[in-house]
């Protein structure tokens, strides 16, 4: 049997203790098991510890060891961070690249030719100037979709596509939202079928890399869509001559009209029966009748074209 005396003295013991580490929780000293217990868990046989702001500053330099064991569990959680939240660079698709004209071409491209003549259409005879977008309607399930191939056109007057292997260049393009077709109506969100060439290039903001002719787009800036105005399906800066009940003010359109080409659907003498304002242009979703691809794809194709390049647009339905 203990004696009083040593009772009172792990009593003292035992009080001084929990003073001391009342920052970090409870100590209990057990008389039956002569054990101390941190809020009901022992410390020696189980590690818990409530940590507390606190108990997190360091009371002196940390070893070297402990050093290197903080080191690597910084950049473990370091790299599980990155992983599971991906910074704004690394979300960002990667850049496209085209590959240069190959050498000693002999023969036009054979999907080009084929998807060609299914309209009576041939390279010679209806792909004007050096440069060809093709916007193949037809490679889709989805009657909103579409797929982009690029051409040019090497000096042996052989085209070649861009990308390589027959692959396009945007492989999920958008068109309008009630398919394609030729000569469709005002207002009916179907996209033109047929071919045309492209006109100017259009920005809002910071002008992407290309040479080809661009205008930018401003507070002033309306393509006219009401087929009863005199300047319809086309571009007018300022409302000083008005006679429109719509139009498209184009800024307002931000993410559509970023970057873009317009397409010379019905411009050269615009019919009222005819769909207007139809332009390659950013996006990702279907249409009033443009086609839409993503920004990145748009600024490629931009940056693909050359001051003096003239394009020409195919869209198959």
């Amino acid at each position: 049997m203990k004696k009083p005396a040593f009772i009172i003295t792990e009593v003292i013991f035992s009080l001084l203790l929990t003073a001391s580490v009342s920052a970090i929780g409870v100590l209990v000293y057990d008389l039956n098991t002569n054990a101390l217990h941190l809020n009901g868990v022992n410390p020696f046989t189980q590690q818990t510890a409530v940590i507390t702001e606190e108990s997190e500053k360091p009371s002196q330099e940390p070893s070297k060891a402990s050093k290197a064991e903080t080191s690597v569990e910084s950049k473990a959680s370091e790299t599980e961070k990155q992983v599971s939240e991906p910074s704004a660079e690394e979300s960002k698709e990667p850049a496209i690249q085209l590959r240069k004209e190959p050498e000693n071409l002999q023969e036009q491209p054979a999907e080009l030719e084929e998807a060609l003549s299914l309209y009576g259409y041939t390279i010679e005879g209806f792909v004007l100037g050096d440069r060809l977008i093709w916007v193949d309607t037809t490679s889709s399930d989805n009657h909103s979709k579409a797929k982009i191939y690029c051409y040019q056109k090497s000096d042996n007057g052989y085209w070649w596509d861009v990308v390589g292997d027959k692959k396009a260049l945007c492989e999920e393009a958008y068109i309008g939202e009630n398919g394609s077709n030729f000569d469709p109506a005002p207002d009916s969100k179907i996209t033109p079928g047929g071919i045309f060439t492209a006109g100017q290039g259009f920005y809002i903001g910071a002008k992407p890399d290309t040479a080809y002719p661009m205008f930018e787009i401003t507070e002033d800036t309306y393509w006219v869509t009401d087929p009863d105005s005199q300047f319809y399906n086309q571009r007018v800066e300022g409302t000083d001559s008005k006679d429109w009940s719509k139009a498209d003010h184009m800024i307002t359109s931000d993410k559509s009209y970023r970057c873009g080409l317009t397409v010379n659907y019905n411009t050269a003498e615009p019919s009222s029966d005819k769909a207007a304002a139809v332009f390659i242009r950013c996006g990702n979703t279907p249409t009033e009748g443009s086609i839409a691809v993503p920004e990145d794809v748009m600024k490629t194709i931009l940056h693909w074209l050359e001051e003096d390049s003239t394009v020409t647009v195919f869209i198959n339905v």
